[in-house]
């Protein structure tokens, strides 16, 4: 069975630059990087960021929530397909099975269209289609609750976005 455990959290309280604890309300940026191997979300106040991290895979901004507070999730989309094209050569095979699954949402979302699926060395390989472009995605040959796992944390890293 693979490991789809990952160190990524859920949005924060305290910028990543000043140390200074955010408010409910205050818009927030956040993004995805690339440390020693793992991918992990840093937030910063609006007034800390600069510019996105170094090895950002991601970047958004958005109002800080409280995570049981009800609303209705809206998906970015843009920010998905964001995520999915920056792995896109990425040899890890956690930041793969984070690809398969955003390849999943974007297909369910329809922004992504299947169009074939071939053997090769690395496994089956999936071509899909959008934006314009045809992608390939190799299936990482996960079970359904290692894809529910993977999703889950999807979910959770973007939360709000």
């Amino acid at each position: 069975m693979m490991n789809t455990t990952y160190t990524i959290r859920g949005p924060g309280r305290v910028c990543s630059v000043s140390g200074r604890e955010l408010a409910l309300g205050e818009m927030v940026c956040s993004a995805i990087v690339a440390i020693d191997g793992r991918l992990e979300r840093l937030d910063f106040a609006e007034a800390s960021w600069t510019t996105p991290p170094t090895d950002s895979i991601a970047w958004w901004k958005s109002p800080l929530i409280v995570a049981d507070e009800t609303r209705k999730t809206g998906w970015n989309d843009g920010l998905l397909m964001e995520c999915f094209t920056a792995l896109q050569d990425s040899e890890d095979p956690a930041r793969r099975r984070f690809r398969y699954v955003l390849a999943l949402l974007l297909m369910r979302r329809r922004k992504l269209k299947f169009e074939d699926a071939r053997r090769s060395g690395a496994g089956e390989i999936l071509s899909l289609r959008g934006a314009g472009q045809l992608f390939e995605v190799v299936d990482p040959g996960l079970s359904d609750d290692e894809v529910q796992a993977v999703q889950d944390e999807v979910f959770r890293v973007l939360d709000g976005n």
